[in-house]
């Protein structure tokens, strides 16, 4: 077993400078290293506390940051070298295969013929020259490979050797905690300097507890495609290639509807191109959904997660092996990312994609419950409205729309003109004459007593006409713009207002005016 440090995130602990007092470490994702709860987890009245410095990878020095308090369980089991044997025999033979082939007689080439009579030579009876007993003849009872060492280990013996192993490596003063991996360059000299200086020895383990395992596929991809890879599935924690077959459902599958569809195989941006998708000629993969092309499709949940993993046949290459698909889908349906083993796969957007949502559509419209009319206030709801208020039924009008149109069309249509409304002026009762309106007044004086609120304009008496206004005509200001004008000039729009003809001063009077 190597010795070396472990990964702890540095926020969940509380640093302290060369102190007696520990930091209580919170990793709740965390199996190993985890925080103890003496309400949740008690522990025997036996164990004891179990303390390890917090180091940093920051500098060479040794500097330490404080104390973590680690699970006794864990860090201070009891010594079973037996178990350990075990495990490390399990771990050496575990890849382990021998591929010699030794071929019989049968197998050789050659041999047929008799190499002399059996009577008469004075020699040893012989049938054939690939006998075991003839040099270059076959192998009896030689090995046979493939031939593979691996040997069931139950989980228990394997989890209780590696908690042996954290044990006896904390005793021993070669497991080290540190606080992150992150390191002040990116020479690796730098970690042969620390390692070297802090005599942790040759072998040295860094052993990340934040990083999901992946799989060979995954190991194998492009360093780009690896780091995506890494992103779609981070969600997650952890890679569905590596979940066993046996855990995923049938009939665990996301209510996906076509609007999750259009969602992500049109709307949905690439992580290349920074554009829309728009495959919409994945959307006809429907026709492999029905042509049978999708070979299973499974489920489970993980991590509030819906994650699909499904094998699609190819379309042009039938004998070829199915390609692999996994999803990972929330629970309302919405499709988070997505990958297949293909060369469009990689892109995140193709047809095998398309054809495992096609077909968990398909599934949720048979065994789903999440029809639109089952969700409330959805089925109805307007863009612009966040929510609907229940109410009665008495109270809701169920008049509907092609109805209402009538009903409307049928008022506009039996709309008849009041008596008021045909007392009303005519155009051409409004028209005035040139000779006496003058050109710079657009505006009717209407005398005080009848003006209606929403005219504002006041008809002014002759002696009543402020000095501001008292000028010639040709000289009247713009911002003079009250006139007079006669009662059969008043515009529709003043209805029945009544204007003094007494009042309305005459071109020669204004100008009269203007010369007192």
């Amino acid at each position: 077993m190597s010795s070396g440090p472990v990964h702890l995130d540095a926020p969940t602990f509380q640093s302290q400078q060369h102190t007696d007092q520990s930091a209580v470490l919170s990793s709740p994702d965390s199996p190993v290293l985890r925080l103890v709860d003496k309400s949740m987890l008690p522990r025997s009245r036996f164990s004891r506390l179990v303390y390890s410095w917090l180091e940093t990878l920051g500098d060479i020095q040794d500097e330490k940051l404080g104390m973590v308090e680690l699970h006794p369980d864990v860090f201070a089991t009891h010594p079973r070298m037996d178990i350990l044997h075990r495990c490390v025999r399990w771990q050496k033979f575990y890849r382990k295969i021998n591929y010699d082939f030794a071929r019989t007689r049968a197998e050789m080439r050659g041999g047929g013929r008799k190499p002399w009579p059996q009577k008469g030579s004075g020699r040893a009876r012989h049938g054939s020259i690939r006998s075991p007993l003839w040099h270059l003849g076959g192998k009896t009872h030689g090995p046979r490979g493939p031939f593979s060492y691996y040997q069931y280990l139950s989980l228990k013996e394997r989890a209780l050797g590696l908690k042996v192993a954290l044990t006896v490596k904390h005793n021993q003063g070669d497991l080290h905690i540190v606080d992150t991996l992150e390191i002040p360059t990116a020479d690796p000299e730098y970690l042969e300097d620390l390692t070297r200086y802090r005599n942790w020895g040759k072998s040295v383990l860094l052993v990340d507890v934040n990083v999901p395992v992946l799989s060979e596929y995954a190991l194998s991809l492009e360093s780009h495609v690896k780091r995506r890879y890494i992103e779609k599935i981070a969600i997650i924690d952890i890679d569905p290639v590596t979940v066993p077959c046996h855990q995923f459902v049938r009939q665990c599958l996301p209510p996906v509807e076509q609007s999750d569809l259009f969602s992500y195989l049109v709307l949905q941006t690439s992580h290349y191109t920074n554009e829309q998708f728009k495959n919409y000629k994945s959307l006809e993969a429907y026709n492999h959904v029905v042509s049978g092309f999708i070979a299973e499709v499974k489920g489970k949940i993980i991590a509030g997660k819906y994650v699909v993993v499904a094998k699609v046949r190819h379309s042009q290459r039938m004998n070829d092996a199915p390609a692999d698909v996994w999803l990972i889908v929330q629970t309302d349906g919405a499709v988070i990312s997505a990958h297949c083993h293909c060369k469009a796969g990689l892109g995140e957007s193709c047809s095998h994609i398309a054809s495992v949502l096609f077909y968990i559509e398909c599934w949720t419209r048979i065994n789903g419950n999440l029809a639109c009319t089952q969700v409330k206030c959805t089925w109805i709801l307007p863009t612009y409205a966040k929510a609907v208020h229940y109410e009665r039924v008495r109270d809701i009008d169920f008049t509907s729309a092609k109805r209402l149109k009538e009903n409307l069309d049928h008022k506009i249509d039996s709309f008849t003109p009041t008596s008021q409304d045909s007392a009303l002026p005519s155009h051409e009762e409004t028209e005035v004459e040139q000779d006496s309106v003058p050109p710079s007044c657009e505006k009717t004086a209407i005398a005080e007593d009848s003006v209606p609120p929403s005219c504002e304009k006041t008809a002014v008496a002759e002696d009543s006409v402020p000095p501001s206004c008292a000028v010639a005509e040709d000289s009247v200001p713009p911002s003079c713009e009250k006139t007079a004008v006669a009662e059969d000039s008043v515009p529709p729009s003043h209805g029945k207002t009544e204007v003094a003809e007494e009042s309305v001063p005459t071109a020669e009077e204004i100008k009269q005016i203007s010369t007192k």
